[in-house]
């Protein structure tokens, strides 16, 4: 028996791979099935500190678990630490492909600094309607960038 505190650093390929695979489950079940599933803490779309979230083609949450009752909010209008808008560029990516990457800043929890935060977007349609499948991740500091 073991047990131990951890703090795994959360790689692309891992986000990459939960996130298409929640676009797969989508697409496959549908709405009522894949949302069930996003929401649910013990589900494998909630990992390490973050979860995967479903926008419609408006940028409104459709699913949102960090916050669940203000569903609808708009986060195409969305601006990181320093102006920058990146669920609606991501969106626009998204016009001429069907996955991006885009970073942006945003403070870190207990930490007034924006850091750096690297989000995936994935588009799926399901039922003849355009949604994007997403998560992000605050992106490791290089050791020679840490404070001593």
């Amino acid at each position: 028996v073991g047990s131990g505190a951890y703090q795994m650093r959360t790689e692309k390929i891992w986000i990459q791979d939960r996130v298409d695979a929640a676009a797969a489950l989508l697409a496959s079940k549908g709405e009522k099935v894949a949302f069930a599933q996003f929401e649910d803490p013990a589900s494998p779309f909630v990992f390490n500190d973050t979860f995967v979230f479903v926008l419609d083609a408006q940028g409104r949450t459709l699913v949102d678990p960090a916050f669940p009752t203000m569903a609808g909010r708009n986060l195409a209008d969305f601006r990181d630490a320093v102006g920058n808008r990146p669920i609606a560029n991501a969106m626009d990516a998204l016009k001429s492909a069907d996955a991006t990457w885009m970073q942006y800043l945003w403070p870190a929890p207990g930490s007034g600094q924006p850091t750096r935060k690297l989000i995936y977007l994935r588009k799926v349609v399901v039922d003849g309607r355009t949604l994007y499948v997403g998560t992000d991740f605050f992106l490791a500091t290089p050791i020679w960038m840490k404070a001593g």
